[in-house]
C-alpha cells in the first residue's frame, strides 16, 4: 500500500487543497492528514461534493487518528532506540531556535557583550538617552525577550516533530511518502536516517514511484483545472490507474531513467494519436450495433454464416481491447498531458 502523510503545514495551504492534493488523491492508495478536518472540510463542502463522491474521498482521504485505528496500527514507535532518536531530535530542533532567536534574528534583543553592556549603561545608545541602569538590567531584558520568543515559536519546532514522529509511525508499516513545507523538510534532514531505517521499502521502490511522479508532472505540472468530482471519478472508476500503470511500465522498460522515460511517453502519446486519426475514436458499442444488424438481417438470424459471425466477435474483441489499450492516453487528454509541448 502507498500512501501520502501531509504535514499541518501544508495542508492548510489553498494551493494545496486545490492542486497537489488533487494528484495525491490520485497516485496514492491513502492520503493520510495530521490534522484533516480543515482540508478535508475545505474539500468536500466547499467544493460541493455529492453524496456518493464525499463518500468516496473519505474512505481515501482520512486523519493520522482515524487511519491508524482503521490499519490496526501503533501511534508510537515500537523501537526503543528509534524513539531515543527522535527525541533528540526534538531537543536538536529545539536547540536550534534558541540559537535563531537568540542572535541576529531576535528583533532588538542582540546579545551584547559585557563591554558593550558597560558602554550602554554608562552612555546609552550612541545619539540616544541613557535607557539601563545597570548590565544585570539589560541581561534580565534580553533574556525575557528570548524566553517570549521561544515559547512563541515552541509550536513551530513541536509541530515539524509531531509531523515526522507519525511519519515515521506509518513508514515502519506502509510506502510513505512525507509533503510537507520548506521548514519541515529541514528538519527531515536532521533525522533522514532514522526516518529511512524504519521503512519498509528499503529496495528504493519509494524512490522509484517519486521518479515515475516525476514523469508525469513533466506532462501534467498542473491540476487546478480538474475539478475535485472529476478527479475522485478517475479515481473511483480506475481510470487514472492505467495511466499510473502506463507510466510505472514505461519507467521499468526505459531502464527506470526520467528523461528516457519521458521520451517513450511521448513516443507513446504520438503513436495512440496516430492510431486514433487512422482508426477513429474506439466505439465498441457502435460495432456492437453493427454486427447485430448484419447477423439480424441473415435470411437466417443466428444461424447463418458462421464464418461471418465468428469475424464479427474477433472484430468485438479487437475494439474492446483497443479501447481498453487507450485508456491511460485518454486520461493523460483530459488532464491537460497531450496539449503540452513535447519534452525532448
Amino acid at each position: 500500500m502507498q500512501i501520502a502523510y501531509v504535514s499541518s503545514d501544508e495542508s492548510t495551504q489553498p494551493d494545496f487543497v486545490a492542486d497537489y492534493a488533487k494528484f495525491c488523491f490520485l497516485w496514492y492508495d491513502h492520503l493520510v492528514f495530521m490534522d484533516a478536518d480543515q482540508a478535508i472540510d475545505t474539500i468536500v463542502k466547499k467544493e460541493g461534493l455529492s453524496r456518493k463522491h464525499r463518500a468516496d474521498f473519505t474512505d481515501i482521504a482520512l486523519p493520522f487518528d482515524a487511519f491508524i485505528k482503521q490499519q490496526k496500527l501503533p501511534d508510537y514507535i515500537e523501537d526503543k532506540e528509534v524513539e531515543g532518536k527522535f527525541s533528540a531530535f526534538g531537543k536538536k530542533l529545539h536547540d536550534k531556535s534558541e540559537v535563531i532567536y537568540t542572535g541576529s534574528q531576535l528583533p532588538g534583543g542582540e546579545i551584547y557583550s559585557d563591554r558593550d553592556a558597560r558602554r550602554l549603561t554608562d552612555h546609552g545608545p550612541v545619539g540616544g538617552p541613557r535607557l539601563w541602569g545597570n548590565i544585570d538590567e539589560i541581561r534580565q531584558h534580553q533574556q525575557k525577550k528570548i524566553e517570549e520568543k521561544i515559547a512563541f515559536s515552541a509550536e513551530h519546532y513541536n509541530r515539524p516533530f509531531r509531523n515526522i514522529h507519525r511519519w515515521a509511525v506509518l513508514n515502519q508499516a506502509h510506502d510513505c511518502e512525507f509533503i510537507g513545507n520548506t521548514f519541515t523538510q529541514a528538519g527531515i534532514k536532521l533525522v533522514l536516517d532514522e526516518v529511512n531505517a524504519l521503512s519498509m521499502d528499503q529496495d528504493g521502490t519509494q524512490k522509484e514511484n517519486l521518479d515515475v511522479q516525476e514523469v508525469l508532472h513533466l506532462k501534467v505540472p498542473c491540476y487546478k483545472e480538474v475539478s475535485w468530482d472529476r478527479v475522485i471519478e478517475l479515481k473511483r472508476t480506475g481510470r487514472f490507474g492505467k495511466l499510473k500503470d502506463k507510466a510505472i511500465s514505461l519507467y521499468g522498460l526505459s531502464g527506470k531513467d526520467i528523461d528516457k522515460t519521458t521520451k517513450v511517453l511521448n513516443e507513446e502519446i504520438i503513436a495512440s494519436n496516430d492510431d486514433i486519426v487512422a482508426h477513429g475514436e474506439p466505439n465498441v458499442k457502435s460495432v456492437w450495433v453493427r454486427v447485430i444488424a448484419s447477423v439480424s438481417s441473415s435470411p437466417v438470424p443466428y444461424a447463418g454464416n458462421a464464418l461471418d459471425i465468428f469475424s464479427s466477435v474477433r472484430r468485438i474483441r479487437a475494439e474492446q481491447e483497443r479501447e481498453r489499450n487507450l485508456r491511460w492516453y485518454y486520461t493523460l487528454r483530459e488532464l491537460g498531458g497531450i496539449k503540452l509541448k513535447v519534452a525532448d
